[in-house]
């Protein structure tokens, strides 16, 4: 018999492939953070590692990771692209994984805290997980209702659930200083998807956000689209 997460169809891939198409200097940074915290990491894996476009620009900077990517569909397409892929964190075996990274996926997951403790026992004492989630509530939108989300994070949320689980945080920061104010403006004016096509995405991606980049690696914002947990295993 076949379970109902050997059925599970992402429907947001629409939504996937804006960003891949539209986001190139988001994406990218992503990839650079990704890669900065792994230091010295070998195994390496790539949690909802969903079509690649993360996965890609990782193994560009250096790393080698594996991926867990439900959707069937998806992991199809990363296997073709030759990265190692399983359905779900039951075949990836305990204490076995250096370094998990996942960007943009927990929020998709009702669950939380139950994935929080499957990465934690997968990572060998002392790993490293890495954290890119959507930021503030207060911002949930039709994009995040489209998308699957269920919830959006902050600091102290995404803080406390981590350290429930066994996990010591090492750093908890706001990403996409500008992206937090462009989505604000995207609720007040109509919370419609027609505001937000990929014109208006390219020209966010190219203009204002390499701005926003700087300002970040200057110091902490105060807000941001995303929030970024950086964290060990006790």
């Amino acid at each position: 018999m076949t379970s109902e997460r050997e059925r599970y169809r992402y429907e947001g891939t629409d939504y996937i492939d804006l960003g891949e198409a539209a986001l190139p200097n988001y994406n990218n940074s992503i990839a650079v953070m990704v890669r900065r915290y792994a230091r010295d990491a070998r195994d390496v894996l790539d949690f909802g590692a969903g079509t690649g476009s993360l996965t890609r620009r990782v193994q560009a900077l250096g790393l080698s990771p594996r991926c867990v990517e439900l959707d069937d569909r998806h992991r199809a397409q990363l296997q073709q692209q030759g990265f190692p892929t399983v359905a779900t964190l039951d075949a990836v075996p305990s204490e076995s994984v250096d370094y998990i990274y996942s960007s943009n996926v927990l929020e998709h997951i009702e669950d939380d805290l139950a994935t929080l403790v499957e990465l934690r026992d997968r990572l060998r004492p002392g790993g490293r997980l890495l954290l890119y989630v959507p930021a503030f509530q207060s911002l949930y939108s039709s994009l995040d209702q489209m998308a699957g989300h269920f919830r959006r994070y902050d600091k102290r949320m995404l803080g406390d659930r981590l350290r429930s689980v066994g996990f010591e945080v090492d750093e908890l920061f706001y990403a996409d200083f500008f992206g937090y104010f462009a989505t604000r403006a995207f609720k007040r004016l109509g919370n419609s998807m027609s505001n937000a096509n990929p014109l208006t995405y390219r020209i966010f991606d190219g203009v204002v956000f390499p701005v926003g980049c700087v300002i970040e690696r200057l110091m902490r914002v105060p807000v941001g689209k995303n929030v970024v947990a950086v964290a060990r295993k006790r």
